[in-house]
């Protein structure tokens, strides 16, 4: 839900932000017909799934990046950011689509995903549409504290389920890297993204906190980090481990 928040809110503020520089003279916009073959290989790959295609499900995954990748290419310059901000959403929507498709799930799972991805679209959407154009920065920066909160949730659930994995899974090194590097990440953008917004939004200083000591507390909070990273990939208090390193991480952006 909160991640659905973020996509559709996102997608929203990101073509307002783009509707502010058009000109009358720009050439009308077709950049939702890339909703035609983003449809077309969804209804493939479901088709594909149902009749036991092998591989199928790693075709949906380099398809959605191919349109993420692509994405962000375009968004780089403003003469195809319309383009690319449609190619981002055909990438997000393939590969959600293979992701959850992939999985074998209870029967009353899906619908709960599906209500919850209803529920955080929405209300991502409302969100964009009314808030005022003169918002939309700071709007960037409240949806994307929303990418962090996700990643800390996502990595910790990630731990919970495969936790009783590792002691026979020789890449369980690997997961478990990436467990406490995303939540770390989501930890610093999170609070990072909550400090951005309020600034932009004049609701905080926006000059440099300088507390006596700073650079000290800076490093004894990295160390602490190191510490719970220590401690988790050694298998010693994983999930105090990984709930210490989001707060720690988080306070790292206010020190």
């Amino acid at each position: 839900m909160v991640s659905c928040v973020n996509i559709f809110g996102g997608f929203l503020v990101t073509s307002r932000m783009l509707d502010m520089f058009k000109r009358p003279t720009d050439p009308p916009d077709y950049s939702y017909l890339y909703g035609i073959p983003a449809s077309a290989f969804i209804g493939a790959f479901g088709y594909g799934r149902y009749i036991g295609v092998e591989d199928i499900t790693q075709m949906a995954y380099l398809a959605g990046s191919v349109g993420c990748i692509g994405g962000i290419a375009g968004l780089a310059q403003q003469k195809t950011a319309r383009a690319g901000n449609a190619m981002g959403m055909m990438g997000v929507g393939i590969g959600s689509t293979g992701a959850l498709m992939s999985v074998e799930w209870p029967s009353m799972v899906p619908l709960q995903i599906g209500g919850l991805a209803i529920i955080g679209g929405s209300a991502g959407l409302a969100i964009a549409q009314r808030v005022q154009v003169t918002e939309l920065p700071q709007m960037v920066a409240a949806f994307h504290s929303l990418v962090g909160l996700a990643a800390v949730m996502t990595s910790i659930g990630s731990h919970l389920k495969e936790v009783g994995h590792f002691p026979y899974d020789p890449l369980a090194g690997v997961h478990m890297g990436g467990i406490y590097a995303g939540t770390f990440i989501g930890a610093v953008t999170f609070t990072g993204s909550i400090i951005a917004f309020l600034k932009l939004n004049e609701q905080m200083s926006s000059s440099a906190l300088n507390l006596p000591g700073k650079n000290y507390i800076n490093i004894g909070m990295a160390g602490l980090c190191l510490g719970t990273g220590y401690t988790y990939m050694t298998g010693v208090a994983m999930v105090p481990s990984l709930l210490s390193c989001a707060m720690v991480a988080g306070a790292l952006t206010l020190a």
